[in-house]
């Protein structure tokens, strides 16, 4: 039997699976397999997922390219998918981790995460091209640090600590979300349309973050905030409420194009906005 020569130095991986006639790699990380054979490949990858559930140890999946995946269950223990190649739609929905990481990895078409309730959860680095988690819970540590999203939905969820430092958005709602903890958005880039209409936050940093169409209307700022040298292009913060008496001040408007705005209708805030 010939096993996988597929290899990973950090964290060590070695895949021990058997090698496809032909090829020096097996089922999962061989890029054209999963083509002709997707219920081949999503039948395997479950296997492995109840095997570490039966096992309860931590499952690593490094590597692989994988069909269209529909999988709910409760993951009770670490869940690594680190380089994957998400080839197809992917569902998650009413999943529950206990711990898990999407590292580097891409989504290359639908991905839905919706309801799901993550205690840990990280997904730096990857590529999400159309992803929902509408409804979800964080409820301990969320990492979207450096992630590149195409279009994203986090309506209607709640954060616990997050952080979206580096992260880019082409288009993102994060509609009527709770953040209950600190939020991190410093040197992120929304340059496309990003809704947080009716949003409420405690803490927020968003140092040096582009915003080139954003709506804050009836967002709640319930602590510190803080927008040092952000650059808005077209931003709405109407009726809006911030609580403590930090830096709006430092907002930094882009005034380059006569196109651009600023609309503070019935904002509520203990600060003095200063457009310079």
């Amino acid at each position: 039997m010939t096993i996988c020569e597929f290899k990973y130095d950090s964290p060590k991986y070695q895949c021990k699976e058997q090698a496809i006639p032909g090829s020096r790699l097996c089922i999962f990380h061989d890029e054209d397999y999963y083509k002709n054979n997707p219920q081949v490949v999503f039948d395997k990858l479950k296997e492995q997922i109840h095997k570490s559930i039966t096992d309860k140890k931590h499952l690593l999946i490094i590597g692989y390219y994988l069909p269209n995946i529909v999988i709910i269950d409760n993951f009770t223990f670490p869940v690594y998918f680190i380089q994957v190649k998400f080839c197809g739609n992917v569902d998650f929905s009413q999943s529950r981790f206990s711990e898990v990481t999407f590292m580097s990895c891409e989504f290359s078409k639908n991905a839905k995460f919706s309801e799901a309730e993550f205690q840990k959860a990280s997904f730096s680095g990857s590529l999400l091209q159309d992803a929902v988690f509408d409804e979800s819970k964080f409820t301990n540590k969320a990492d979207f640090v450096g992630t590149k999203f195409n279009k994203v939905s986090f309506n209607r969820c709640t954060f616990h600590l997050s952080n979206f430092s580096g992260a880019t958005f082409r288009e993102a709602s994060f509609t009527s979300t709770k953040f209950t903890a600190r939020a991190e958005f410093n040197s992120s880039d929304f340059i496309g349309k990003a809704t947080f209409h009716q949003t409420e936050f405690q803490e927020v940093s968003c140092e040096n973050g582009v915003f080139y169409k954003v709506d804050f209307t009836n967002a709640h700022f319930n602590a510190k905030s803080e927008f040092i040298q952000t650059r808005f292009q077209e931003a709405n913060f109407s009726d809006s409420n911030f609580h403590d008496e930090v830096p709006l001040m430092q907002l930094c408007i882009d005034i380059v194009s006569n196109r651009n705005s600023v609309s503070l209708e019935h904002l509520v805030t203990k600060l003095t906005l200063i457009i310079a």
